[in-house]
């Protein structure tokens, strides 16, 4: 009885070493396959993942090493990060955006909470409006910014003549004020989410800025 029960282990760790051989070689078949796609399918597939992972996954081929420097969709997302974590967070997308090539940004999405420097938070909008960006999706965490905060950045979000879309996302404690300069000519997509204006003439001026606009989201 002991030798068939020695037996039926052997057996067992011979499937499992198997089983182990073949997801290795199926892993290395699947890598082999995609280090043969050409750079801009490569760059689509890193596009889709949160930034972390893409620059990760680029790392994997020496072939791809670089290729995360042309990554155009930055997608960030710092909201459950506290103390080391938060500041290697904060040093992550800092190194990023140092290396990242000087190419244009279609879409920039940031989601924070509490505790990230607001400093870090206007340079990052500010690179992505600089960096001609068309889809620009900012999602707060209650209380993380205040309306003094943001002052400085309102010129430069509400003038960006190259934005499709924007997206501002549950900002109870800002309130914003829209410059008598706002000029959004091609924007085509607000979705406005918990936030409040001055007053009713930065309504006005906000709307009458974006000419092109076609679809509209106000909730509060």
């Amino acid at each position: 009885m002991a030798i068939k029960r020695k037996q039926g282990f052997a057996n067992a760790e011979n499937l499992i070493t198997r089983g182990v051989k073949a997801r290795r070689i199926d892993e290395e078949d699947l890598a082999d396959r995609l280090s043969e796609l050409p750079d801009n399918v490569i760059l689509h597939i890193m596009s889709s993942l949160p930034m972390k992972e893409a620059v990760r996954t680029c790392l994997l081929s020496t072939r791809w090493k670089d290729l995360f420097t042309s990554i155009s969709n930055i997608e960030l997302d710092g909201v459950l990060r506290k103390g080391a974590l938060r500041n290697r967070f904060m040093e992550f997308v800092d190194g990023f955006l140092s290396l990242r090539k000087d190419i244009s940004v279609d879409r920039f999405r940031l989601c924070y909470g509490p505790g990230i420097d607001h400093r870090k938070i206007n340079e990052w909008i500010l690179y992505a409006v600089r960096h001609g960006v068309r889809e620009l999706e900012l999602i707060f965490q209650s209380g993380t910014f205040e309306t003094r905060h943001f002052t400085d950045l309102e010129f430069w979000v509400f003038t960006c003549k190259t934005l499709l879309t924007l997206r501002l996302f549950n900002l109870p404690s800002l309130v914003l004020t829209i410059p008598t300069h706002c000029c959004l000519p091609n924007l085509k997509g607000l979705h406005l989410t918990f936030l409040k204006f001055s007053d009713d003439e930065s309504i006005r001026r906000l709307h009458s800025s974006c000419n092109s606009l076609e679809e509209l989201l106000v909730q509060s």
